[in-house]
């Protein structure tokens, strides 16, 4: 017989949200990996797209923030 627990302090909380201005890495493998302030992975973007798209112009607006729930 197997007995279900429910106890509170067993169980982790969820997470905070994080938000702020993204940051944004190239990585040596030909990507751009958009970031949460925690470092969290939001976005991952191919480097010969990057150059004129939508994401690159957002992350260079300083007015732009992401929101980020935790790694996945």
């Amino acid at each position: 017989m197997q007995l279900a627990l429910d106890i509170p302090a067993l169980r982790r909380p969820d997470p905070e949200p994080h938000t702020g201005r993204p940051l944004a890495r190239r990585t040596d493998y030909g990507r751009i990996m958009i970031l949460c302030p925690a470092g969290h992975l939001v976005q991952s973007v191919a480097a010969g797209d990057w150059a004129g798209s939508r994401i690159e112009a957002r992350v260079g607006n300083p007015n732009y923030t992401v929101t980020c729930h935790g790694a996945l």
